[in-house]
């Protein structure tokens, strides 16, 4: 920038560019270039590529819901996870783990290719049918043979192009003197619990007067066995603690256990109801329909 002079020899400098050279980079240092943000993509909720160059697959195998976002952004995997609960241990004869539903509504998946393999000629056990079907068919898929009648089991196959290679198939098995049938499975119905719980209303006494409440009724139901349905009706109209219990058997009823409320343990009693006993009746108020006709 040329610099002027004035009379007395003394050079100067316009106030414009004194204040550009004052506020310049420091000879050496480069300024650095702002860093361009990773494109997002809006249809997979990624970075690194745009809706046009978007591959990825939106059919969640956790929640089982079509063309809706990948895996690792399902919602599920944020939620708290469940786990199997201790039920009845108040008795080792009343005792079981129980895995209730889900409030969670999952969408129903595309149904497993499953099969219905018929054994005749003789027995054979799961075990044996497991390692057959990998014998035959292939050994990169793990086989669980379920049982579904005394001479058939359910099996899921890999594909359903497998299922439908192997359909009406028969396996001669010398070494165990049977014949294994393929089927396709097309009943909807699924397979056969080994037991149901039984439900009985009970009543318990001894529960000390600052947890008689529903929650603390609703817990006591689960020393033994999953309780079902705490009658209130009936506690408030005659003092009775009454509960509907799923309970693995009958016979250890009654049963009296001790029970830590807080800090304070307590003799609790649980019974049977009596068949003649006839509990509080909810009162129902109806609306009084009214004439205004005259």
């Amino acid at each position: 920038m040329p610099q002027a002079a004035t009379a007395d020899g003394m050079s100067w400098m316009p106030r414009d560019a004194e204040r550009r050279q004052s506020t310049a980079a420091p000879p050496g240092n480069s300024v650095k270039a702002k860093k361009l943000k990773s494109p997002l993509c809006f249809r997979c909720k990624l970075s690194g590529h745009l809706n046009d160059e978007c591959k990825a697959d939106l059919d969640c195998v956790v929640c089982n819901k079509k063309n809706s976002h990948v895996v690792a952004k399902c919602p599920l995997l944020k939620l708290p996870k469940p786990d199997a609960s201790f039920f009845g241990f108040g008795n080792n004869e009343l005792g079981f783990f129980r895995i209730p539903d889900f409030d969670y509504r999952l969408e129903t998946p595309d149904p497993a290719p499953t099969a219905l393999i018929k054994v005749s000629g003789g027995k054979l056990s799961t075990e044996a049918v497991q390692a057959e079907l990998a014998r035959f068919i292939t050994k990169e898929w793990v086989w669980e043979a379920l049982p579904h009648s005394d001479d058939s089991f359910l099996v899921v196959f890999p594909s359903v192009d497998e299922l439908i290679r192997m359909a009406d198939v028969e396996f001669t098995l010398k070494n165990h003197g049977v014949t294994l049938t393929i089927s396709e499975w097309k009943d909807a119905s699924d397979v056969e619990p080994s037991y149901q719980l039984d439900e009985v209303w009970v009543h318990v006494r001894g529960v000390p007067h600052a947890w008689r409440h529903y929650l603390g009724f609703w817990a006591l139901g689960s020393v033994i066995g999953a309780t079902l349905d705490v009658d209130m009706y009936t506690y408030r109209k005659m003092g009775v603690i009454r509960l509907l219990v799923g309970v693995m058997s009958r016979d250890p009823l009654p049963l009296t256990t001790d029970i830590v409320f807080d800090k304070k343990g307590y003799e609790i009693t649980y019974s049977i109801e009596d068949k003649n006993f006839i509990p509080a009746s909810p009162v129902i108020f109806r609306e009084e329909s009214r004439n205004d006709g005259g």
